[in-house]
């Protein structure tokens, strides 16, 4: 019995012995396999910025549509194909042209169709078309997972100037014939917007983009006031 019991020491200590052997030797390969000291201290590594698709020095083609918001009587869609050049992958050009196709709204109709009221025609201006060129920051460039597969994106700000071609409609009574007065004039945009990279050729992206520009408040003479134009578009681009 006795002789059992030491052997049961014996072995309890030869157990402990071994694990305080092993524990500091897998403490130190696991401290080797991520220690990265050894690198070379000029040498970075990115992780989540490496960019898998690059735009510098390179020209995109782009098609976008969507809704715009340039009169509360006027319901606006637009067509808006764009150019971009990338001097870098931080800062580029791009140069746009907006058409807008217009419509009565619903407010119009309700004004129209007032009871008990002579219904009186509001000035209306609406926005027919724009041009401008756009001064391009992209600061961010991100990564996500989306259904298992990764997605490279783009963060991009603008800002520029421009010019908007507005519609003034000068009848003063629904009764009459619609009498539009063409102006143009000199505007400022910015805007927003993320471009989403598919493969090296193919992105779809999606723009906000805001305009301001100074007009008559009441029709084409008089006083003058800031009006304001907003575009909010999706659409696909085609890297060169």
């Amino acid at each position: 019995m006795k002789t059992q019991v030491q052997w049961a020491k014996a072995g309890y200590f030869l157990i402990t012995g071994i694990l305080l052997l092993i524990w500091p030797a897998k403490a130190a390969r696991a401290d080797e396999e991520y220690n990265f000291s050894w690198l070379d201290p000029d040498k970075k590594i990115y992780v989540l910025q490496n960019r898998r698709y690059q735009k510098a020095k390179h020209i995109m083609l782009s098609v976008t549509g969507g809704l715009g918001n340039a009169s509360a009587y006027r319901n606006t869609i637009n067509i808006e194909p764009r150019a971009s050049y990338y001097f870098s992958e931080a800062f580029g050009f791009e140069a746009f042209f907006n058409y807008n196709f217009n419509s009565e709204n619903d407010t119009l109709d309700a004004l129209r169709n007032a009871v008990g009221s002579t219904p009186v025609l509001p000035v209306i201006r609406q926005v027919a078309s724009q041009a401008g060129l756009l001064f391009v920051w992209a600061p961010w460039y991100s990564k996500i997972n989306v259904f298992n597969s990764i997605l490279y994106f783009d963060w991009f700000f603008t800002l520029g100037a421009g010019m908007t071609n507005t519609e003034v409609e000068t009848r003063n009574s629904f009764a009459a014939d619609s009498n539009l007065v063409k102006e143009s004039l000199f505007s400022i945009f910015w805007g927003t917007g993320h471009q989403y990279h598919v493969n090296e050729w193919f992105k779809v992206r999606v723009d906000f983009t805001a305009s301001h520009y100074r007009a008559p408040i009441f029709g084409i003479t008089g006083d003058e006031t800031w009006f304001d134009n907003y575009n909010f578009n999706i659409g696909v681009g085609f890297q060169l």
